[in-house]
């Protein structure tokens, strides 16, 4: 069967319905193959902006991290890491229509065009070029990059909060030590536990409030 069948015959009656069907199957896979792309695009810019103010809020140095730079890593990551679950969830869907109208159009093309190959070979691979580079396949490959970024970006957001919670143990560490060289202060024990006792003042100090630095220079 060719595409020169004579429209009158049955045969050319079958081509031409073979052909109409197949133009309006084409139709469909051109939109999604529209919606793919776009909505990749979407995503990608989406992605970018979110990272974009990642860069102005890394701390020179891990004694400049504060609970702001903890709560906008972890914050921005997890919400990196759900856009980047969505994104996936929109590419499995899309694909699956476009692989469906490929199956139909591959399908029908013998009715429609004869010999002639035009998905035929590329869609089944039972012709692959060496140099063809499928490019569906990278858009994955991209999603999981954002992945592995977001979960470093998550990463570096509980490092932060454990360096802040660490630089804080330290800094009580360092505080008592200098209370008690002081000689105005003298640990105690009450209730089986090591209490700071100000003599000045006859109170319990306790090493995690926030104006023990602060009587320490008095």
């Amino acid at each position: 069967m060719t595409s020169e069948t004579d429209n009158s015959s049955p045969a050319g009656q079958e081509q031409k319905i073979a052909l109409e069907q197949y133009r309006n199957i084409l139709g469909y896979l051109q939109y999604e193959n529209t919606m793919y792309w776009t909505r990749a695009g979407f995503m990608l810019v989406a992605q970018a902006a979110l990272l974009s103010p990642l860069a102005r809020l890394l701390p020179l140095s891990p004694s400049k991290v504060d609970w702001g730079f903890v709560a906008v890593t972890i914050g921005l990551g997890t919400f990196g890491l759900v856009l980047c679950y969505l994104w996936l969830q929109v590419i499995g869907g899309v694909l699956w229509w476009i692989d469906r109208w490929h199956e139909l159009l591959v399908k029908i093309e013998p009715a429609a065009y004869g010999d002639t190959k035009v998905f035929r070979g590329a869609v089944d691979r039972t012709e692959q070029h060496p140099t063809r580079i499928p490019t569906k396949p990278i858009v994955r490959a991209v999603v999981r990059l954002f992945v592995v970024v977001w979960i470093l970006v998550v990463v570096a957001g509980v490092g932060g909060a454990i360096s802040i919670i660490w630089h804080h143990q330290q800094l009580q560490q360092t505080d008592k030590a200098a209370a008690i060289q002081s000689g105005r202060f003298q640990v105690v024990q009450m209730g089986g536990k090591a209490q700071l006792l100000d003599t000045a003042t006859g109170r319990i100090v306790p090493e995690n409030d926030p104006e023990f630095g602060k009587e320490l220079t008095k």
